[in-house]
């Protein structure tokens, strides 16, 4: 209440909101860090329950983005392989606006997130955010590391047509 009397927040229907920019960075760098990473955890998970599936890519960024700041707290199988998939949906709606350095932030991550043996229990997937790393790492002129990641694709594809693509 002596923040709203303050006048630093208004609360807007069951929502509080702050006033100004600078209220809202002192208030949030006084949280700990673990504690907000379950918060972003908490909040990406639960606008990603809220939101409908064909909805998903008008609000793939800020679910991603929360998620990826409470990234520690993913836990299993499951769950990496949920978040590798939004990220690389992330990337590709970055990559169609040639946002390719974001594109590829969010596909190391998707990366980092695949288990070892994801070639042959996610090969969809590994093979999809490899080719789309490949192909954002080139766009930015990061060749050496396009080409690591064009030797990683090569060795792990299942067929000819699969290395004709990544070629």
């Amino acid at each position: 209440n002596s923040a709203i009397q303050e006048d630093m927040i208004s609360l807007h229907g069951n929502l509080y909101k702050f006033h100004h920019d600078r209220i809202q960075e002192a208030a949030y760098s006084m949280i700990p860090e673990k504690e907000k990473e379950a918060m972003h955890y908490r909040i990406g998970t639960n606008v990603l329950k809220k939101t409908d599936s064909k909805n998903i890519n008008e609000k793939i960024f800020y679910i991603v983005d929360q998620l990826n700041r409470g990234i520690k707290l993913i836990s299993g199988t499951d769950e990496e392989i949920m978040l590798a998939k939004l990220n690389l949906q992330a990337a590709q709606k970055s990559k169609k606006s040639t946002a390719y350095a974001s594109a590829s932030s969010y596909l190391k991550i998707a990366m980092g997130l695949l288990p070892e043996y994801c070639w042959r229990s996610h090969y969809e997937l590994a093979y999809s955010v490899h080719k789309e790393a490949m192909e954002c790492e080139y766009l930015n002129l990061n060749f050496s590391e396009a080409e690591k990641i064009f030797d990683v694709v090569v060795k792990n594809a299942k067929s000819n047509i699969d290395k004709a693509n990544v070629h």
